[in-house]
């Protein structure tokens, strides 16, 4: 195999959003030997930069479910897709409206007014809150700014109630992943780590069957399929794990170096 590409929350990282010694040994070992690396996450790409920090190269990052893309080690952007300016106030207001906390984004978190929810979130992706004093949509509405992807916040229970009446209202036109059950992304159609691995091989021309990727959450299944080996770590969800060719024996933390040796 040539290419590894790896979500970070809940697959590389460990519980406490370290990377382990055993991880970063194994991806050492996997860049000195010629192996590619792609850092593939529904964060921000801000956040990924940060979180590259923790590796023993620069890696290739895949922002925002795949809508950003870029080679950290050149500098070279693949390409950023955004939402259009209509499509982003549409989804804030029905956000909106329907109770959730919205998000937009920078290279801050961008949402009405403080709150639990982005409080929490901008802690764990290491990255600053930015209050509008205005709701999102009529931010979006009075500047015309496009963001990646819209993100929905709330409590575990409300996303379960709210997640299919978005499906519904949305499935059709955008890609929605519910992210560890709290949040609700929403980005461009198309635009999926799955594009994202098809984009880089291409780049790279690397045969999608060279490609492994390993995940745990639902937006990691695109990229599941899509490459010649889909791999799950142990704590990932039964949907992941059900469209995957291996599941690993570790759960995060230490995951990813038993997929390096074993298909490296």
């Amino acid at each position: 195999m040539k290419i590894l590409f790896s979500d970070f929350d809940g697959t590389l990282a460990a519980d406490d959003k370290s990377v382990t010694k055993e991880d970063y040994d194994a991806l050492k070992y996997l860049n000195e030997r010629g192996g590619k690396f792609v850092l593939c996450t529904g964060r921000m790409t801000e956040s990924a930069k940060r979180i590259s920090a923790l590796l023993p190269f620069k890696p290739l990052i895949a922002a925002f479910n795949g809508g950003e893309i870029i080679d950290l080690e050149s500098g070279k952007e693949f390409g950023l897709t955004l939402l259009t300016a209509k499509e982003g106030e549409e989804l804030a207001r029905f956000g909106e409206e329907n109770g959730f906390v919205c998000h937009l984004y920078t290279d801050s978190v961008l949402t009405e007014k403080p709150n639990e929810y982005t409080e929490n979130y901008c802690k764990a992706v290491l990255c600053p809150p930015k209050y509008l004093g205005i709701k999102p949509s009529e931010y979006i509405k009075n500047t015309g700014y496009r963001t990646p992807k819209v993100q929905y916040a709330e409590g575990r229970e409300f996303i379960e109630q709210k997640i299919a009446a978005v499906r519904a209202k949305f499935g059709a036109r955008f890609e929605i992943m519910n992210i560890e059950k709290t949040k609700i992304d929403i980005s461009p159609k198309g635009i999926t780590k799955g594009y994202a691995l098809e984009k880089i091989c291409s780049f790279f021309g690397i045969d999608e069957r060279d490609a492994v990727a390993v995940g745990d959450d639902e937006n990691d299944i695109p990229m599941i399929e899509k490459a010649g080996v889909g791999v799950a770590v142990n704590n990932a969800i039964s949907r992941l794990k059900a469209v995957s060719d291996y599941v690993t024996t570790r759960n995060n933390g230490g995951a990813v170096a038993e997929v390096i040796y074993k298909y490296f």
